[in-house]
């Protein structure tokens, strides 16, 4: 509480004109803290590069019926052994999960998912092996069980059409329309995840469609802040 006083004593000080975040969770939780309580506020969520994506974008899909994927670090803040447990409980042999990161966990994520030949571990993959990974996939899965702010994983998802299914906590949910562009789940629920994972395999084809309006691109995420700081001039 002390760091977020003197936080707060020198943000007033800043002569702040007006703070702008990727996500509504983040600004709310300062307000939470008394921090930017008198100050506008503004959420305008991130963008990627785009520029590149064109020679990826058709989907490519293999044997498997439903892939999986998951891409960020092997940390146990992102909830990857619960995504594990949910696989244990989907008696699917047509379901793949495809792990792609380095980090800390790796072996215990292992270990976890030993006995079952359909997690495969990627480990740090190439730019160009990212991207292949993301438009092949039928859902990228989020499982944070830790408060995400607006995760990249999520735009670079979006910018290969391919839906979510991301955890219910922290800016998540903010960058999921429900049935739209993907699915929410309660945090460390790994029964509740195979639930939404089984009644919901069939919908990606939808789901990625719907995902072709979606804008996540570098460009509109600039021309958003070029408006913030055009409004304050005035």
């Amino acid at each position: 509480m002390k760091f977020y006083q003197k936080y707060n004593d020198w943000v007033i000080g800043s002569n702040i004109d007006k703070v702008i975040a990727p996500s509504q969770f983040i600004i709310d939780e300062h307000h939470k803290q008394g921090v930017f309580t008198d100050v506008p506020s503004e959420r305008i969520p991130l963008g990627i590069d785009t520029t590149e994506l064109k020679q990826y974008k058709a989907k490519n899909y293999d044997q498997c019926n439903t892939r999986l994927l998951y891409a960020g670090q092997l940390t146990y803040s992102k909830g990857i052994d619960i995504l594990i447990d949910a696989m244990k409980q989907l008696d699917d042999p047509d379901l793949e999960l495809h792990i792609l990161g380095k980090g800390p966990d790796r072996e215990m994520l292992e270990k976890r998912a030993r006995n079952d030949k359909r997690v495969k571990f990627h480990g740090f993959v190439s730019e160009e092996e990212l991207a292949r990974q993301y438009t092949i996939a039928d859902y990228t899965v989020v499982p944070s069980r830790w408060y995400d702010n607006s995760p990249m994983v999520i735009y670079e998802s979006y910018a290969r059409q391919t839906p979510v299914i991301g955890a219910d906590i922290g800016g998540i949910p903010e960058l999921i329309e429900e049935d739209e562009t993907g699915y929410c789940f309660k945090p460390e629920q790994a029964n509740i995840l195979a639930n939404v994972i089984e009644s919901h395999k069939g919908d990606s084809t939808r789901l990625a469609t719907n995902l072709t309006d979606v804008d996540v691109s570098l460009e509109t995420h600039i021309d958003r802040l070029v408006e913030v700081y055009e409004s304050l001039k005035e």
